[in-house]
């Protein structure tokens, strides 16, 4: 799903910086044929600024397994090739408990943050420092990726990057190659 909207958000963002462009996607999850899931990715380009929102929940036979929703938001700014996300929230509910994020950007740098439960303390895991909070974006932002042309990802080089991503509680570094 997310390569899915990986591309579909690139052909959005590829064209002229002050049109404005609607981009609304359905989704629908299913493993060997059974539905696990549904959601839409909807977002809107006015000027160099976007929008984003998606929404999901389980479905089928997996929702007596596990009954889940959630909507997430993201807005910022495109920049020539980067995405500079500057807010972003997140509400899910997985068997009857809630998680909820938010988190305020400037910059790439994270200003405020906050996540309802916390992360639980694990020996074995980084703990997430000022330096960690510094040159990343939301994981919905993340998924833009802005290109020149009009939408051809004949060149590979245009997938080629690194994607530091803070979501609320944990820092991944994940490279595209």
């Amino acid at each position: 799903v997310c390569l899915i909207a990986l591309g579909a958000a690139t052909l959005a963002l590829s064209g002229p910086a002050s049109a404005e462009t609607k981009l609304e996607a359905r989704y629908t999850a299913a493993l060997a044929g059974i539905p696990l899931g549904t959601g839409t990715w909807v977002i809107d380009f006015v000027a160099d600024q976007y929008t984003a929102i998606a929404t999901g929940h389980t479905t089928g036979l997996i929702k007596l397994i596990s009954d889940g929703s959630g909507t997430t938001a993201a807005k910022g700014a495109i920049q020539g090739a980067n995405v500079i996300a500057s807010n972003y929230v997140s509400h899910t509910v997985s068997d009857k408990k809630d998680d909820d994020v938010r988190i305020g950007l400037q910059g790439g740098v994270v200003k405020d943050a906050t996540a309802i439960p916390p992360l639980d303390p694990a020996p074995d895991r980084v703990a997430v420092t000022e330096a960690h909070r510094k040159g990343v974006t939301d994981p919905m932002s993340a998924m833009l990726m802005p290109v020149a042309g009009k939408g051809d990802l004949v060149v590979p080089e245009a997938c080629k990057r690194r994607l530091a991503i803070f979501d609320g509680r944990q820092r991944a570094d994940i490279e595209l190659v």
